[in-house]
């Protein structure tokens, strides 16, 4: 049986949203950096890391 866990808070809630906009947006700013030297992703690789 699964244990019972805390319900999330709202703050709780809204770092969670905050951490995986700030994952993204730094994802993001590696391709563009990448982009800006003419490299490519390597096959098969994800814009944005596995979480």
């Amino acid at each position: 049986m699964p244990s019972k866990s805390a319900p999330l808070t709202q703050a709780a809630i809204r770092r969670m949203i905050k951490e995986n906009v700030n994952t993204a947006e730094r994802a993001r700013q590696a391709n563009v950096r990448n982009d800006a030297r003419g490299s490519r992703p390597i096959r098969g690789q994800d814009a944005a890391p596995a979480v």
